[in-house]
């Protein structure tokens, strides 16, 4: 009879103080089990730290398996200037909203993240406070997921990314990147002022980064006129600097044989000159008279 004052505290401790709600007795740096949390059948541990029960860990009854509590999935997290990660409970979490991120909140160091981004947003390099890949912003796609590693004070280093589209990151590419390198009609015009009209037009361009690339076939018509060739008809804008007006090689096909000539960009203009290989001389319209001329430009754009 000497212990039966003591079958209640033993009863508590050889149940790991378990119960639908935290023991009145309950002191800092004890655990003990929610029989309730989150539902049937599932137990949740916690860790008293003197004001509040914190879950280290879930209990399967039913499938007899313990996963700690920072590998669960965490609830979502909506975006914000600074998205506070490290507070999540759970290492997986889903970033929600477009909202620009530049920080991801204080934790101890070599505290790791998985996220999945649900839409498009910017995460903003700091070489010390979010590093990324490349040392250039990241711009999200939803699908998106990342491991970002906290490195104490509120600094994050980003590790793998993988982009739900399947292709790699390479830095940042520029907004207007067109991966799909689709090629568009552009129609060439004559702009030297004769008014002339080419026959036989087949032309097409496309873009990628701040590169044009405008493919032209065209047929000169008969011609005595003799002012200086200028087709226009670009599909953007010549760059505004005098960078941009390389010439390109092109071809000629006409009465007199065939050779080569150039295009040459002019500036600030939806236009361009033919000159000749030789000398680079400016040539008029007389020149070309029934010749088609074919080529690729390639300039920059404005």
């Amino acid at each position: 009879m000497c212990c039966v004052g003591h079958a209640q505290p033993l009863a508590a401790i050889a149940s790991g103080h378990s119960g639908t709600s935290a023991p009145a007795y309950i002191a800092a740096g004890q655990h003990w089990w929610d029989t309730d949390t989150p539902g049937t059948g599932v137990w949740t541990k916690f860790l008293y730290d003197g004001t509040s029960s914190i879950a280290v860990g879930y209990l399967d009854t039913g499938a007899h398996v313990f996963v700690p509590a920072n590998d669960v999935q965490a609830a979502n997290i909506a975006s914000a200037t600074t998205t506070d990660i490290g507070a999540a409970r759970g290492k997986y979490v889903k970033v929600t909203g477009t909202t620009t991120i530049t920080g991801f909140g204080t934790v101890q160091a070599g505290t790791r993240r998985f996220l999945r981004f649900t839409g498009a947003l910017t995460l903003t390099h700091n070489a010390t406070s979010l590093i990324l890949p490349g040392g250039a912003n990241i711009t999200t796609a939803a699908g998106d997921v990342a491991v970002f590693v906290s490195e104490g004070s509120g600094n994050w280093r980003c590790g793998p990314i993988q982009r739900a589209n399947g292709k790699a990151l390479i830095g940042q590419l520029p907004s207007d990147f067109d991966a799909s390198v689709n090629w568009t009609t552009w129609t060439p015009t004559d702009e030297s002022g004769a008014t002339l009209t080419f026959s036989n037009v087949n032309a097409k361009y496309t873009r990628i980064g701040n590169l044009i690339f405008a493919d032209f076939y065209l047929t000169f018509p008969s011609t005595a006129n003799g002012a200086a060739i200028t087709i226009g008809g670009l599909p953007v804008t010549v760059a505004h600097q005098t960078y941009a007006k390389a010439p390109t090689p092109i071809g000629m096909v006409g009465a007199g044989g065939s050779g080569a000539l150039y295009a040459v960009p002019k500036v600030n203009t939806v236009h361009f000159e033919v000159r000749g290989a030789v000398g680079y001389a400016a040539l008029v319209n007389s020149d070309l008279s029934t010749s088609t001329i074919n080529g690729r430009l390639v300039y920059p754009a404005s």
